[in-house]
């Protein structure tokens, strides 16, 4: 009688999960844009004046390193 039950209860639970319905909050393509920006020399950096999100021109500076002299 207990597998019975159990098996009543596992075939239950498995169809009630298979529902065809689907409730999405959302749904869509996320596109993103990654840019790299890099120093040309190594060294350390003494500010860096941009924010997240700020536009900047092309060759506009936006901090200035000391590099590292080559031993």
């Amino acid at each position: 009688m207990k597998t019975i039950s159990f098996l009543f209860v596992l075939y239950a639970f498995l169809f009630s999960s298979c529902r065809s319905e689907h409730n999405f909050d959302a749904t869509g393509t996320f596109e993103t844009t990654e840019i790299i920006v890099s120093s040309e020399s190594n060294g350390k950096l003494f500010y860096l004046n941009a924010e997240e999100g700020n536009r900047l021109k092309r060759g506009e500076e936006v901090g200035k390193n000391a590099p590292v002299p080559r031993i």
